[in-house]
């Protein structure tokens, strides 16, 4: 992730509200380049998330952002028609000026916005059961509210991204070839894995 990038361009292309104040790198995240734009609109701080899709994973970065879009714009009148909140329940892209949902740079480099969820906490690890519990809540919402999106208009951005038994194929093949001679470090580890094996195909089984 790049510290000194100038992101003036790129904050006058997307259609955030008001002046530009600063901006601030983002240092949690493993895939993505990642931004926090703050601007000040007629005396108030709004802040935005600026961020450099990583096309080496997503290879299909317009496929993606049409999946996002669609699968947020979904989230938002279901949950208009229960009343909630919706600005809370999903992300809400902010487009280009020329209404754009995403922007190529002069390298080549996929950008996206988004609002920043203001007073919001993200968590990399579940420290304690309460959080594990939330999380399954959370996940079991968004399964009902996708259970009856047409899954048929989605890119599958990533092959076989849910593929568990490729998934344990792949990483059978990764610890056989070991090209970075870690594998002996970790033996318990792929020993419990190894032991699971049968529960892979659990999933796959039922479709």
């Amino acid at each position: 992730m790049t510290d000194n990038r100038d992101l003036s361009k790129l904050i006058k292309t997307f259609d955030f509200a008001g002046d530009n104040i600063s901006s601030t790198v983002l240092k949690r995240g493993h895939i993505n380049e990642t931004y926090i734009i703050s601007n000040t609109n007629n005396g108030n701080n709004v802040r935005y998330i600026l961020q450099r899709i990583n096309t080496s994973i997503f290879k299909d970065p317009v496929g993606l952002m049409e999946n996002v879009k669609g699968v947020t714009e979904h989230i938002r009148r279901v949950t208009e028609q229960k009343g909630k909140e919706t600005c809370r329940c999903t992300l809400n892209i902010i487009p280009t000026k020329d209404g754009a949902i995403y922007y190529f740079d002069d390298d080549g480099g996929c950008w996206r916005a988004y609002d920043y969820i203001e007073d919001s906490v993200s968590y990399d690890t579940a420290s304690n059961t309460g959080l594990m519990y939330k999380a399954g809540v959370a996940l079991g919402d968004f399964q009902q509210i996708l259970a009856e999106y047409p899954a048929d208009t989605l890119s599958e951005t990533i092959a076989n991204f849910h593929n568990t038994v490729s998934r344990y194929c792949d990483f059978d093949k990764a610890v056989c070839d070991d090209v970075a001679n870690r594998a002996s470090s970790v033996k318990q580890e792929i020993d419990f894995i190894r032991t699971r094996k049968d529960f892979c195909g659990i999933i796959i089984d039922e479709i």
